[in-house]
């Protein structure tokens, strides 16, 4: 019961919404050391940062990881409450 599904996030050219990147390398995230949001594709089956709440996740694992951060007031940076 301990997995988190993320959804595959496409990168479509702003012109034309066509899918831009590869098909066969997936969209993950991560933070550099002064809290910049950046974008890599990977083949790896491990994601070090979720996407903003895009996420499906077992209720009881959601109970026991204490759900999203009651304390959190403004947008940007619910990708790292996990």
């Amino acid at each position: 019961y301990r997995r988190i599904v993320v959804p595959l996030i496409t990168d479509l050219d702003i012109d034309t919404w066509e899918q831009a990147s590869s098909a066969n390398a997936v969209n993950k995230c991560y933070l550099t050391w002064d809290a910049d949001f950046k974008w890599f594709f990977s083949r790896d089956a491990f994601i070090p940062i979720l996407s903003g709440g895009l996420l499906g996740i077992s209720r009881r694992w959601w109970s026991e990881t204490g759900g999203y951060d009651l304390q959190m007031l403004g947008w940007g940076g619910e990708n790292i409450d996990q």
